[in-house]
């Protein structure tokens, strides 16, 4: 990352969830690499940093940044209270301490989820800071995945509701707003009638050393995903439908993933290891046959994606998870939509006894690769502040 010729000024970094000292994983990897622009481009000293929380217990691990805490929603009846009064994600006195940060001397606040649009349009009407707003995912279809309104649930109407407001807030009151692929710049034009002109795609700093063979001895597949309904979804698809019908291991990794076992697979494939949280993922990257990415449903793009293409590994998955990657006619990387697809396509990478492709990991490097966006960042911050 630069080190030098940092834009004069300060900026504010808000963000949706707690990511300082937390895993590379999703989300948060994501979090981080658009804080990481941030640090890059004004220096990390001057870059403030707001987390969105119910509690304070995540501030006793972020020990290398200071960070400002903002009182967010407590799941339950609680959160729809606050809901119906207007208050989305954070209280009324959590807004309070927002409002009272973000009107301090800062050149630019990035948002970093359109969930806090109003706050786009409360700095437009109070502040002269600029305002960029990053979008992880379409959120109100994004949230639809959690919550399907019903006569018994009619409270996620107004959930969906405020946050389409949000996301309309947002559109018209940030200077910059970020989509992360193509489809979403493409859905947020087409239901708020507002043209976007940026992307930010899925991008990790490379972490990979050297290309390493699988090397056991019986190849196995690899799922990653954390305990999330998509990949809940995905790891039961693979138990019924693909699981039975191959001869090779499909292990199963992601934070908190082995909670699968106790409400959803109790009595999993004898071949389908559910290991679940483990401390590095590298290891099993490294050494897995192909990654598997059974993802039917979603919004923005997978990380775990990116993440397979750093380590050159061949890929398995369904259209969702190649969202906003341009990979037809790379070698090594399968589309497949339907059980016999995945069957067939595992069984020809067992065949072909090929773990690790050049053109994958090239893909990686020239349209996934951090360093490529801290110069497009970096131009866009400054023409936005000039």
């Amino acid at each position: 990352m630069n080190e030098v010729n940092h834009l004069n000024g300060k900026a504010l970094f808000v963000a949706s969830m707690p990511f300082l000292n937390e895993k590379n994983i999703g989300g948060i990897a994501i979090m981080k690499r658009n804080y990481a622009l941030l640090c890059d481009t004004f220096g990390k000293t001057n870059v403030d940093v707001c987390v969105v929380n119910p509690d304070t217990e995540f501030l006793k691990k972020q020990n290398a940044v200071p960070v400002n805490w903002i009182e967010g929603n407590v799941r339950g009846l609680h959160r729809t209270v606050n809901e119906f009064m207007g208050h989305n994600y954070i209280t009324a006195n959590g807004e309070k301490e927002l409002k009272k940060i973000i009107k301090l001397d800062y050149s630019l606040i990035w948002l970093d989820s359109p969930q806090y649009g109003r706050f786009a349009k409360y700095i437009k009407d109070h502040c002269s800071s600029r305002v960029i707003t990053f979008a992880h995912n379409m959120e109100s279809d994004y949230i639809k995945i959690y919550c399907k309104p019903s006569l018994k649930k009619p409270h996620y109407y107004m959930k969906i509701r405020g946050i389409e407001y949000n996301e309309k807030c947002a559109i018209e009151c940030s200077d910059k707003f970020i989509c992360i692929s193509p489809r979403d710049k493409s859905s947020y034009e087409r239901k708020f009638g507002f043209p976007l002109d940026t992307i930010f795609p899925v991008t990790l700093s490379d972490s990979f050393k050297e290309s390493v063979e699988c090397s056991s001895k019986e190849p196995f597949f690899l799922f990653v995903g954390t305990y999330f309904m998509p990949n809940i979804e995905g790891v039961k698809w693979l138990a019924e439908n693909v699981a039975p019908k191959i001869k090779n291991d499909i292990v199963v990794v992601g934070r908190n993933m082995e909670e699968i076992l106790v409400d959803t697979l109790p009595h999993p494939p004898a071949n389908l290891k559910v290991l679940g949280s483990v401390d590095d993922l590298s290891e099993y990257y490294s050494k897995a046959a192909a990654i598997v990415m059974p993802i039917f449903s979603g919004s923005g793009m997978k990380v775990k994606t990116a993440e397979a293409m750093m380590y050159g590994k061949p890929i398995v998955a369904a259209d969702e998870a190649l969202i906003g990657y341009e990979v037809e006619h790379i070698e090594g990387i399968y589309r497949c939509n339907t059980p016999q697809e995945f069957i067939n396509a595992m069984n020809a990478v067992i065949e072909y006894k090929k773990y690790y492709f050049e053109d994958i990991r090239k893909y990686y490097l020239e349209n996934c690769n951090t360093e490529q966006l801290m110069k497009k960042a970096h131009q866009m911050i400054n023409e936005l502040i000039s």
